[in-house]
């Protein structure tokens, strides 16, 4: 294995960057020559992600009791790699290995061949190459990570015998100890690696020229041609003719990636430039005529129809949830959600004020009994549960149930009560420019009710909850740590109930106007 000198132009292109590479060439060329401008900092949610992922392959290495761990990729580290590896170590976690100008560093490494190897020096060191991917299923990009490392280990002069994917096995029940052996799959998929082999090749090569050269891509990135959720951290540098609020924002134009390409190659970015005669579905269309024209289409008939149809009291309810990828408490699976807050404001008919109920479990236990057992008593049996995107209230209140059998019936009735807020504005009854096709309540309500804003308070989405929370109950903080992000929580889930609140009101002033 060979040092590599790190400089302007001669550096290592990682698994990491290759597999940026391929999802986004440009991307990936700036986060290695200019990360100020692809490199964003991670949320507190992404860096508790990156953590929770971590924590997997820490549990993924139990299997392997004997395995010893490389600490490093630099010098210090591919030396102790080699070393282990001549030592006949079995099984070498994170070993590193710098080939030419790639580096790959492996999850899990077992030789296979020790016996073999005890005959004769010289046959070729046989191993098994294993990936963790905190995920319950296999993907593509696990294979072309795998394609990857088994070639650079390959020119490292080692023979990969098999490769794997371990991987949370989505059927998992926690009961009790966790248990490694029904907690992880163990995917052998050797036979999909080797069918890409020849192309991952061919792709590192073409990699190498491009990622190492100094002289920066012109023009737009591979994302171009991608609906906004699919763009890259640096796509507004890359591609500055498009405005922030773009073609890319229509609604769900990236699933129809003909209609896009078609207007990116007509030179078309902004909203108000799209054709009125151009195919698009009448959501899209209304979205365009909205921006284009500044108009505000409302159809106050069908909200009025719709909020006739509620029965109070209404009870306007959010969660707050985590999903670990372990399993934390019995009776539940790898990512399934843990309720552990509501919000519930009350407004009886007539009442011109609402009251406001809320829970918050705050210690390192199943919330799942007591969040029942608080809703029970504050639901009613009467009246519309109003939410906002009805299928994550009604999905976590079906798990509850299924995994609580004395509150199934109470989650069931819950259930048939919802009416979802949101579908106002996700069937189009009500239509505005700044909502930029989306129906998140973070666009809608400064639209209906411009005095509230979520920016004063320090919780601001649900992701950045939910990493609180884990914080919360299982880092060591003082009493007053807890007590802030307690307080925090509460103020964040009380504003998404009374936000639902007020939006309700807005449209039904609408309708009686």
């Amino acid at each position: 294995m060979k040092a590599l000198a790190r400089d302007s132009i001669k550096m290592y292109i990682s698994k990491t960057d290759f597999i940026n590479y391929l999802y986004c060439k440009k991307n990936a060329w700036l986060r290695k020559h200019k990360p100020e401008v692809a490199i964003q900092k991670l949320s507190e949610f992404e860096e508790g992600t990156i953590e929770m992922g971590n924590e997997v392959e820490a549990y993924a290495r139990e299997m392997f009791p004997a395995g010893i761990l490389v600490k490093g990729r630099d010098q210090a580290g591919q030396t102790f790699t080699k070393d282990l590896i001549n030592l006949e170590k079995t099984v070498i976690f994170q070993p590193v290995f710098v080939e030419d100008v790639f580096l790959a560093a492996a999850d899990i490494l077992e030789r296979v061949d020790v016996a073999d190897f005890a005959i004769s020096s010289d046959v070729p060191k046989k191993f098994n190459l294993y990936e963790v991917k905190a995920t319950s299923e296999v993907n593509e990009s696990h294979l072309d990570d795998l394609a990857f490392q088994k070639s650079v280990i390959e020119r490292a002069g080692l023979i990969i015998d098999k490769t794997f994917v371990v991987h949370l096995n989505r059927h998992y029940i926690k009961k009790g100890e966790l248990s490694l052996r029904d907690k992880f799959v163990v995917a052998d998929v050797t036979e999909e690696v080797c069918a890409r082999m020849s192309l991952i090749k061919e792709k590192m090569e073409e990699a190498k020229e491009y990622l190492l050269s100094g002289d920066e891509p012109i023009g737009a990135c591979d994302c171009i041609h991608e609906g906004r959720s699919n763009h890259c951290e640096s796509f507004s540098y890359s591609n500055p003719l498009v405005p922030e609020y773009a073609v890319h924002d229509l609604a769900y134009i990236g699933r129809s990636k003909k209609k896009l390409k078609e207007l990116i190659n007509l030179g078309i970015y902004k909203m108000e430039e799209v054709p009125d005669d151009f195919d698009l579905d009448l959501k899209q269309m209304n979205q365009v005529i909205a921006h284009k024209y500044d108009k505000i289409l409302i159809d106050r008939a069908l909200i009025k129809k719709e909020l006739d149809d509620l029965i109070y009291p209404l009870y306007f309810l959010d969660y707050e949830t985590f999903a670990p990828p372990i399993p934390m408490y019995d009776g539940y699976k790898p990512f399934q959600r843990v309720p552990f807050q509501f919000s519930l404001h009350v407004l009886e008919k007539g009442a011109s004020e609402s009251k406001h109920f809320g829970f918050l479990h705050k210690e390192n236990s199943d919330p799942g009994p007591e969040f029942c057992e608080a809703l029970k008593n504050l639901i009613g049996s009467e009246g519309s549960v109003v939410v906002w995107n009805k299928g994550f209230e009604c999905s976590v209140n079906r798990e509850l149930g299924s995994r609580l059998p004395e509150f199934k019936d109470l989650m069931e009735q819950v259930n048939v009560r919802v009416f979802d807020l949101m579908e106002v504005f996700k069937k189009q009854y009500y239509v505005h420019k700044d909502f930029k096709g989306s129906f998140s309540i973070k666009y809608v309500l400064p639209v209906l009710v411009p005095d509230f804003s979520y920016a004063s308070l320090n919780i601001k989405e649900g992701g950045m909850a939910s990493e609180k929370w884990r914080q919360m109950v299982l880092e060591d903080l003082t009493r007053e740590e807890r007590r802030k992000i307690a307080e925090d929580l509460t103020e964040y889930c009380k504003l998404d109930t009374y936000a639902m609140q007020k939006i309700f009101e807005a449209l039904l002033k609408l309708c009686n106007n």
